[in-house]
């Protein structure tokens, strides 16, 4: 199995986005996370080519992880690199754990789920996945932050953002094409689109030991 990544990047002022309206996914509040619906359309993918900085950064890479996991490799952006881990098997109640993990240069920051009045949520659609229903992404604490423009929540250190994808048929693979869309920001802002392939074994079993730690990270208040 092979898995892809797919770049693009927009430039902005920090919290202060170029077409940030239409950088938006439809979402609905699921506790302390934000449940993304698998029939969600992402408006990212058109916007306009006059506002991307960055486009068709795109690779092709052998998929990785320890024995109970699959995962991308790491995928680089000026200011972070991600990776999108799974594990194979669901629980009881079929559903599927992983995380999006984000390591952050010196310097640069991420934002929460709730960013401030200008700033960018994680985000993440799932259209062309097979044998998934949504995803639940759930956050650790996040820091708060004030600048020029606004007060704001996030993280200024590497973090990973834990997932819960609610399977249709617990026992069969699934195929996820997952396009993460978030905003990296240093002295501006840049909205990242990345697409993460990959495809679950859930004949083997085992844990991920990214995937624990991002769970063991989430504020739960």
């Amino acid at each position: 199995m092979r898995a892809q990544a797919f770049v693009h990047v927009c430039p902005g002022n920090h919290g202060r986005l170029i077409n940030s309206s239409s950088c938006a996914v439809l979402h609905e509040s699921a506790g302390a996370g934000i449940k993304f619906r698998k029939e969600t359309e992402n408006p990212a993918v058109e916007m306009p080519r006059s506002a991307l900085a960055l486009v068709l950064i795109a690779a092709s890479f052998a998929m990785s992880g320890h024995a109970g996991a699959a995962s991308t490799d790491w995928q680089d952006t000026e200011g972070a690199r991600l990776r999108l881990v799974v594990e194979d098997q669901p629980d009881a109640d079929g559903i599927l754990r992983g995380a999006l993990e984000i390591q952050l240069a010196p310097g640069w920051k991420t934002y929460w789920r709730e960013p401030g009045d200008a700033g960018v949520p994680p985000q993440l659609s799932l259209d062309g996945s097979t044998n998934i229903d949504g995803v639940v992404m759930r956050f650790p604490a996040p820091e708060r932050f004030t600048d020029e423009w606004s007060t704001w929540a996030g993280y200024k250190v590497s973090t990973a953002l834990a997932l819960e994808f609610a399977t249709q048929r617990p026992s069969e693979p699934v195929t996820l094409n997952a396009m993460a869309f978030l905003g990296i920001c240093e002295d501006i802002c840049i909205p990242v689109q990345m697409l993460f392939m990959l495809e679950t074994d859930p004949s083997r079993a085992g844990g991920e030991p990214a995937v624990a730690a991002a769970f063991a990270r989430v504020d739960r208040r």
